[in-house]
């Protein structure tokens, strides 16, 4: 099967919007660059739209960005109302201009497609816990009550006022029905893909110190206590361990405060690291770390997937969807003992044979590992031991009645599954 590009009959003016910063090492924005470059292959035109192009210069209270961009947004696109033929926004961008075509019922605005990485309801089922254990920074009474009142209807209502909507994760696909009433005629699930560049030949050097790496903005919804709790354990056991914090948007200084004299010479920070460097990084170290709480579908860890590395996350959002279980643990003091035995008993060992995923062709990495004894009554996570990348090819159809539809073409992808298994399958053997 060929595995160029499919192009639309009909070649349509996209815009995508999101209230992120442009540059590909925000996780949103690598996202939208991902998916419009194939859209790009197949016809179709892109406009991006971010943070910078709408507020330039302007002071903007962090509290209500989201709100004067979903604005400034909407005037955006009513100034030309024919300049797109339809409008991907990332909630919660979509809100005001969502509520003005609703409201007014003002015709020849083009459809708005809504894209929802993460729920808000998961947010407070999570933090309402983690802040019993001291784990939340910012869930006070005076937070719980501005989210409420003022983040949570922001989503809620760039959700219902949608005319279709796209998921990275079955977790917010299924919510999207069940709470929103959005049917699957109007949401569909579309899993995020990862550059071919990711994909690189590696081996394991058995006899070097272990690398540790977590990447991605330092939050406590992203399980860092419990990374704390990992850390203190595994630096008394394993010698010469490291752990490497990339791209925290925070300055050292906090990441080193946070983990204490005691681990100073066992953190390692990179503050920045640029996008077209990302797969050095996975290349240098052993074992990728990310018990996040509340997530979408992180891209960072399909990258670190793709690159061959081992990788421990939390049974949680989006992760569930790439990563079947397969040890079981708690989060405290369990996650050192796997990242552990990892160390001690398996030898890594990277293959790839013609391993590549473009937007419409997939093959299957498999990941075996070793026996792990499982503790019992755990919280959930979890590490890696299989992640199929299925395939799906996007079809964005103008329907002068229903306004957009989005397809899922799962005939396509089971014909491509099917050329894909008659080909020697790469892994990664332990």
């Amino acid at each position: 099967m060929s595995s160029s590009p499919v192009s639309c009959p009909q070649p349509l003016r996209i815009l995508m919007s999101a209230c992120v910063p442009r540059r590909r090492e925000c996780g949103v924005a690598a996202i939208i660059y991902n998916l419009g470059r194939e859209l790009e292959k197949r016809g179709h035109s892109l406009t991006y739209v971010f943070k910078e192009d709408l507020f330039g210069e302007d002071a903007v209270s962090a509290r209500f960005n989201e709100l004067v961009f979903a604005r400034r947004l909407d005037r955006f696109i009513s100034r030309d109302p024919g300049r797109f033929a339809i409008v991907n926004l990332h909630a919660p961008s979509g809100l005001v201009y969502g509520l003005h075509r609703r409201w007014f019922g003002i015709r020849g605005l083009p459809p708005y497609v809504m894209t929802l990485h993460g729920l808000e309801e998961r947010r407070i089922h999570v933090q309402s816990r983690e802040v019993k254990k001291g784990h939340a920074w910012n869930f006070s009474l005076r937070n719980r009550l501005w989210h409420r009142f003022y983040t949570f209807p922001l989503y809620r209502w760039s959700i219902r006022t949608a005319d279709g909507a796209h998921t990275y994760s079955r977790d917010v696909w299924n919510i999207l029905q069940l709470n929103y009433n959005l049917d699957s005629s109007r949401t569909a699930y579309i899993p995020s893909g990862v550059e071919p560049r990711f994909f690189l030949p590696r081996r394991y050097d058995s006899t070097g110190p272990l690398r540790l790496l977590y990447a991605g903005t330092w939050l406590d919804q992203r399980g860092i206590f419990y990374l704390r709790d990992a850390l203190e354990r595994l630096a008394a056991q394993i010698p010469r361990i490291t752990m490497t914090f990339a791209g925290c948007g925070c300055p050292p200084e906090t990441i080193q405060e946070f983990f204490g004299p005691k681990l100073a010479s066992t953190v390692v920070v990179q503050p920045v690291v640029p996008s077209e460097r990302m797969q050095e990084l996975f290349a240098s170290h052993d074992i990728f770390l990310f018990p996040s709480l509340m997530e979408g579908l992180p891209s960072v860890l399909l990258e670190a997937m793709a690159s061959g590395m081992p990788v421990i996350t939390a049974e949680t959002c989006g992760m569930p969807d790439v990563v079947e279980l397969a040890t079981i643990t708690s989060y405290k003091g369990r996650v050192a003992q796997v990242i552990f035995s990892l160390h001690h008993d398996v030898k890594f060992e990277v293959v790839h044979r013609n391993f590549t995923t473009r937007f419409g062709k997939g093959q299957k990495a498999n990941v075996r590992t070793p026996p792990i004894a499982k503790a019992k009554d755990c919280p959930p996570l979890y590490l890696m031991q299989h992640w199929s990348y299925e395939s799906r090819m996007l079809t964005v159809m103008w329907d002068k009645f229903s306004g957009v539809k989005v397809v899922l073409r799962d005939d396509l992808a089971r014909e491509m599954d099917r050329d894909s298994q008659s080909d020697s399958e790469p892994c990664v053997e332990f």
